[in-house]
């Protein structure tokens, strides 16, 4: 079944356009009516003030006024704002990149790619540098054909991938060199909608949402599921000699969403926790969120979220610390006639043995857009720091948050 619909609230004959922009895939070569326009510079960062000090080594989070007009934090969940960094850009739908900020791919005007890289600044009231790159385009890509983000990867390297809008929904996933942009290696795969990666001893271990598995070859496979696949070498991922095809771990009967992937600490032994959101195409709930642990993929995952939220846009997950549960940030699709930020819900979880639990209750206004949101999603970094990146008139503003406790 095609993983590429938003089940926003809308009749099934809008579906496919509502996920179009909601998902921020970019139409090859063409100017998408998704993109975010030009916007002029921000002025220079306010003094916003910072509050007290916290308990022990804990950081000084800034006033919550001073960020109100964008995001409201539910008293039940425990985090604050550290740093605020305005943007004359939108970067809503970014991912984190390799240097250290958020990364975005979008459509420039009058055709081609391009690649918005995030500069944060000392300054943790200070406005964002954006540096813009162009993208090798794909040689022999059918039209339509629509765009997922530009994930990058060790060793110099990127993933981008792209879907048809055909029968099957057939597309690639792209190797990208990330120093001049240009294709390495490519490897089919049908409905490939999101990715989370991470490193092993064994090599980076690439996690997707997807109607088939990474293929050395077009295959009419329809299965919706989560699949598993290895980046081969540094130049190498269309499966063969001794590269596998990609691993179905499980599925489930309905369509993709985003994955989140916590920051393993490789001196705990712990590993990972990996979750995946899936909209049902039947049961008591539209919507799931299912996670497990990457260290027992053989277990079955765990139904951490079940809600009736018209689909997931934006996920990310903190992994639990010595003191305080991991969460689940998620959150359904922002409203397009008019503009308009939707609010994203937490849950906390524990790891118990091989699987993870919920922890306490749902908290389902836990991030709540301000009066100047028009667009909100999610991201967290590579040492599993949450952002809230914030889509405004005039550009927009990326949030970082810290615990409490």
């Amino acid at each position: 079944m095609p993983p590429l619909r938003s089940r926003c609230r809308t009749s099934d004959s809008t579906r496919v356009a509502r996920w179009l922009c909601p998902l921020a895939f970019a139409l090859l070569l063409t100017d998408s009516g998704c993109a975010e326009p030009p916007c002029p510079p921000s002025d220079p960062a306010p003094d916003l003030g910072v509050a007290g000090d916290m308990a022990g080594d804990l950081p000084k989070l800034l006033d919550p006024t001073s960020y109100a007009g964008e995001l409201v934090i539910d008293a039940s969940f425990p985090f604050g704002v550290l740093r605020r960094h305005p943007s004359a850009v939108s970067l809503v739908g970014a991912r984190w990149g390799a240097h250290g900020g958020p990364l975005r791919t979008r459509s420039a005007p009058g055709g081609g790619l391009r690649i918005l890289r995030a500069r944060l600044p000392l300054d943790r009231l200070a406005p964002l540098a954006i540096d813009e790159t162009p993208l090798a385009a794909p040689s022999g890509l059918p039209m339509p054909s629509y765009l997922g983000e530009l994930v990058d990867l060790p060793a110099d390297r990127a993933l981008l991938s792209y879907t048809e809008s055909g029968a099957g929904f057939p597309g690639e996933v792209l190797l990208y060199s990330r120093s001049d942009a240009q294709i390495v290696d490519r490897a089919p795969v049908n409905g490939f909608y999101a990715v989370a990666t991470t490193d092993s001893p064994a090599g980076t271990q690439i996690y997707y949402s997807a109607l088939s598995g990474l293929a050395d070859r077009k295959s009419p496979t329809v299965d919706n599921g989560l699949y598993l696949s290895w980046l081969c070498s540094a130049s190498h991922i269309r499966p063969g000699g001794d590269c596998a095809p990609g691993r179905k771990l499980f599925g489930w009967d309905g369509y993709s969403g985003p994955l989140a992937l916590t920051a393993a600490n490789p001196g705990d032994g712990e590993g990972a926790d990996l979750f995946v959101a899936a909209s049902l195409s039947r049961g008591a709930v539209s919507d799931v969120i299912f996670g497990l642990r990457t260290q027992a993929l053989g277990v079955a995952p765990t139904r951490l979220v079940e809600i009736d939220s018209g689909g997931t846009a934006s996920l990310v997950s903190l992994a639990p610390t010595a003191t305080a549960p991991g969460w689940l940030v998620a959150k359904s699709f922002d409203e397009y006639m008019p503009r308009k930020a939707v609010s994203a819900y937490a849950q906390a979880y524990i790891r118990r043995g091989d699987g993870l639990e919920k922890s306490g209750a749902l908290l389902p206004q836990a991030l709540q857009p301000g009066p100047q949101a028009l667009g909100l999603s999610l991201l967290t970094d590579e040492q599993g720091g949450l952002y809230a990146v914030i889509a405004t008139a005039d550009g927009g503003v990326l949030l970082q948050l810290a615990r409490k406790e």
